[in-house]
Protein backbone atom coordinates (compact mmCIF):
# COMPACT_ATOMS: atom_id res chain seq x y z
CA UNK A 1 0.00 0.00 0.00
CA UNK A 2 1.05 3.14 -1.15
CA UNK A 3 1.90 5.98 1.93
CA UNK A 4 0.21 9.40 1.19
CA UNK A 5 0.66 12.11 3.51
CA UNK A 6 -2.97 13.71 4.72
CA UNK A 7 -2.82 16.65 3.67
CA UNK A 8 -2.30 15.21 0.01
CA UNK A 9 -5.03 12.73 0.33
CA UNK A 10 -7.28 15.43 1.68
CA UNK A 11 -6.48 17.87 -0.89
CA UNK A 12 -7.43 15.67 -3.93
CA UNK A 13 -10.85 14.35 -1.86
CA UNK A 14 -11.98 17.74 -1.49
CA UNK A 15 -11.39 18.62 -4.99
CA UNK A 16 -13.09 15.96 -6.53
CA UNK A 17 -15.39 16.16 -3.77
CA UNK A 18 -16.22 19.61 -4.85
CA UNK A 19 -16.33 19.05 -8.45
CA UNK A 20 -18.61 15.94 -7.96
CA UNK A 21 -20.51 17.39 -5.61
CA UNK A 22 -21.58 20.60 -7.37
CA UNK A 23 -23.81 18.16 -9.83
CA UNK A 24 -22.25 19.39 -12.60
CA UNK A 25 -25.09 17.86 -15.23
CA UNK A 26 -23.80 16.02 -18.51
CA UNK A 27 -20.02 15.19 -16.96
CA UNK A 28 -20.18 12.13 -19.71
CA UNK A 29 -21.08 14.61 -22.45
CA UNK A 30 -19.29 17.36 -21.85
CA UNK A 31 -15.20 17.07 -21.93
CA UNK A 32 -14.90 20.49 -20.40
CA UNK A 33 -16.34 19.18 -17.36
CA UNK A 34 -14.67 16.35 -17.23
CA UNK A 35 -11.10 17.84 -17.85
CA UNK A 36 -12.12 20.04 -14.73
CA UNK A 37 -13.03 17.15 -12.28
CA UNK A 38 -9.93 15.27 -13.79
CA UNK A 39 -7.83 18.20 -12.31
CA UNK A 40 -8.21 16.53 -8.72
CA UNK A 41 -6.92 13.21 -10.11
CA UNK A 42 -3.80 15.08 -11.00
CA UNK A 43 -3.32 16.24 -7.31
CA UNK A 44 -1.83 12.44 -6.72
CA UNK A 45 -1.48 11.15 -10.56
CA UNK A 46 0.63 14.05 -11.67
CA UNK A 47 -0.09 17.20 -13.85
CA UNK A 48 -1.96 15.49 -16.86
CA UNK A 49 -1.81 11.88 -15.41
CA UNK A 50 1.82 11.70 -15.87
CA UNK A 51 2.92 10.57 -12.24
CA UNK A 52 6.11 12.22 -11.09
CA UNK A 53 6.19 9.48 -8.21
CA UNK A 54 5.14 6.52 -7.30
CA UNK A 55 1.80 6.90 -8.46
CA UNK A 56 0.61 5.36 -11.50
CA UNK A 57 0.49 7.61 -14.42
CA UNK A 58 -2.89 7.47 -15.82
CA UNK A 59 -2.26 9.26 -19.05
CA UNK A 60 -2.57 7.26 -22.09
CA UNK A 61 -3.90 4.23 -20.40
CA UNK A 62 -6.56 2.22 -21.64
CA UNK A 63 -10.05 3.44 -21.38
CA UNK A 64 -11.27 0.30 -20.35
CA UNK A 65 -8.86 -0.22 -17.95
CA UNK A 66 -9.52 2.84 -16.21
CA UNK A 67 -12.81 2.37 -16.39
CA UNK A 68 -12.56 -1.01 -15.19
CA UNK A 69 -10.50 0.12 -12.31
CA UNK A 70 -12.52 3.31 -11.03
CA UNK A 71 -15.51 0.77 -11.02
CA UNK A 72 -14.05 -1.56 -8.62
CA UNK A 73 -12.89 1.00 -6.72
CA UNK A 74 -15.94 2.88 -6.41
CA UNK A 75 -18.13 -0.64 -5.75
CA UNK A 76 -14.94 -1.85 -3.24
CA UNK A 77 -13.74 -4.83 -5.15
CA UNK A 78 -10.68 -3.06 -5.19
CA UNK A 79 -9.24 -2.29 -2.03
CA UNK A 80 -6.29 -0.04 -0.16
CA UNK A 81 -6.64 2.93 -1.34
CA UNK A 82 -8.21 6.33 -1.23
CA UNK A 83 -9.71 5.68 -4.43
CA UNK A 84 -12.66 4.02 -2.77
CA UNK A 85 -13.61 7.56 -0.93
CA UNK A 86 -12.63 9.78 -3.77
CA UNK A 87 -14.46 8.07 -6.71
CA UNK A 88 -17.77 6.68 -4.27
CA UNK A 89 -20.07 9.33 -5.89
CA UNK A 90 -19.53 8.92 -9.39
CA UNK A 91 -22.07 7.06 -12.31
CA UNK A 92 -21.36 4.84 -14.39
CA UNK A 93 -21.15 7.89 -17.26
CA UNK A 94 -18.55 9.91 -15.19
CA UNK A 95 -15.86 7.43 -14.89
CA UNK A 96 -16.61 6.62 -18.54
CA UNK A 97 -15.66 10.52 -19.36
CA UNK A 98 -12.61 10.38 -16.96
CA UNK A 99 -11.46 7.27 -18.23
CA UNK A 100 -11.84 8.50 -21.78
CA UNK A 101 -10.31 12.00 -20.94
CA UNK A 102 -7.59 10.24 -19.25
CA UNK A 103 -6.77 7.43 -22.49
CA UNK A 104 -6.44 10.50 -24.85
CA UNK A 105 -4.05 11.98 -23.10
CA UNK A 106 -0.35 11.61 -24.02
CA UNK A 107 1.26 8.77 -21.21
CA UNK A 108 4.93 9.34 -19.83
CA UNK A 109 7.22 8.49 -23.02
CA UNK A 110 4.75 9.40 -25.81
Amino acid sequence: MTFHTQARVGTAALALAIVIGAGLPGLAANSEVAAVTAEACTTCHGPGGVSEGEMPTIAGQDAATLTEALRGYRDGTLQGTIMGKLVSTLSDEEIAALAEYFAALPGAGQ
